[in-house]
């Protein structure tokens, strides 16, 4: 099981991808302008994806010790349409 999230960079709008198996405490970077998230925010990234990770394995888990689980996969998205780096949607 690979599992990737997306990172969009809202200041130069590059997108690159994250891999939990590469996955560490390390600040995240843009990878075009370099701009950084603090390490608060790198994690919250990273203790959301082990959530994503760890739901994915208990669900194959769930599947193979079980003859009648059906298999399921979690897989999240989510986008704001914000214009720049200066607004704020509030959710």
């Amino acid at each position: 099981m690979a599992t990737k999230a997306i990172i969009r960079c809202k200041k130069c709008g590059e997108e690159f991808p994250i891999y939990w198996s590469e996955m560490s405490h390390d600040i995240i970077k843009c990878k075009n302008c370099y701009a950084a998230m603090d390490q608060f925010m790198t994690d919250q990234v990273f203790d959301a994806f082990a959530a994503v990770v760890d739901a994915n394995r208990e669900l194959c888990k769930s599947h193979l010790e079980s003859d009648n689980m059906p298999l399921f996969e979690v897989d999240f998205s989510h986008t704001n349409y914000i214009e720049n780096d200066e607004s704020v949607i509030d959710e």
